[in-house]
């Protein structure tokens, strides 16, 4: 099981979209979600407050998922769950080393 995971907001959107050959995936892969104890992982910042967030992906969420999608509704699920985790926007020193490697 994967204890953490970023979720572009692409994956979100198609989910709801028949006219999407990954749709069916996309659908899969949040259905999955729920029931896992998977955390979904923003950029720092994150609020659901519009106003106090400042997460890149927060915002990209806010901008693109519509009342009643499936994306949201899981978004909110994981929310209630407590199971959304910021993390920095940049790899820690050792990390971007060994990327860089």
């Amino acid at each position: 099981m994967i204890s953490d995971v970023v979720i572009d907001t692409n994956v979100l959107v198609h989910a709801d979209n028949p006219m999407e050959a990954r749709s069916a995936a996309s659908r899969s892969l949040l259905q999955g979600l729920l029931g896992v104890n998977t955390v979904l992982c923003v950029d720092e910042g994150y609020d659901p407050d519009e106003p106090r967030n400042r997460s890149r992906i927060g915002s990209e969420y806010r901008q693109n998922l519509r009342f009643g999608s499936l994306g949201l509704a899981v978004l909110v699920h994981l929310a209630g769950q407590g199971r959304i985790r910021t993390l920095p926007r940049r790899a820690p020193s050792v990390a971007s080393r060994k990327f860089a490697e």
